[in-house]
């Protein structure tokens, strides 16, 4: 039966009930939910390994051909010598996705600059998919950190949003 509208008698067609939307009718790459995180204390590390920042999220995808868009922006840097590259990654539960560095070019400063990751994933399942960002440290008397700095106050924030497939 044909919905109809009419400016005088109303909505007629509609079934009791009504209609009801669901992610299978939303088209390929439409947001169809979004989780975020936030950390609002500093994290930090002097380990050279991957070490797990805390800064992370749990997402269910709804169809194993959605792809999941994660996102980390904040406050990153550390101390340590000249040249000392603090490093940032994403992983999907222990695997790294992607992964950046911030250059300090000097030994006397305490370094909080904007951070900015992000990745498309393709996690080909409908189980909850854990997000998380690491950091490390170039040399262990060398500190790296995500969250509120020394200097700039900030916070660190983690989304990740469902696209469908």
């Amino acid at each position: 039966m044909a919905i109809t509208i009419n400016g005088s008698t109303g909505i007629s067609g509609v079934p009791a009930g009504g209609y009801n939307l669901v992610d299978g009718d939303m088209p390929s790459g439409a947001v169809l939910q979004v989780v975020h995180a936030t950390v609002t204390s500093e994290i930090s590390t002097t380990s050279t390994s991957w070490t797990a920042s805390g800064l992370s999220l749990s997402i269910t995808p709804s169809s194993a051909s959605s792809k999941i868009f994660v996102s980390v922006s904040g406050f990153g840097g550390g101390t340590g010598g000249s040249g000392y590259w603090p490093g940032y990654g994403i992983f999907r539960d222990s695997t790294e996705l992607t992964a950046t560095a911030i250059m300090k070019n000097s030994a006397t400063i305490v370094m909080d600059v904007p951070l900015s990751l992000s990745y498309l994933d393709s996690p080909a399942t409908t189980s909850a998919t854990t997000y998380q960002v690491y950091i490390r440290s170039e040399g262990g008397s060398q500190t790296a950190r995500i969250g509120t700095g020394s200097f700039v106050g900030g916070e660190a924030h983690i989304t990740a949003m469902e696209i469908a497939g």
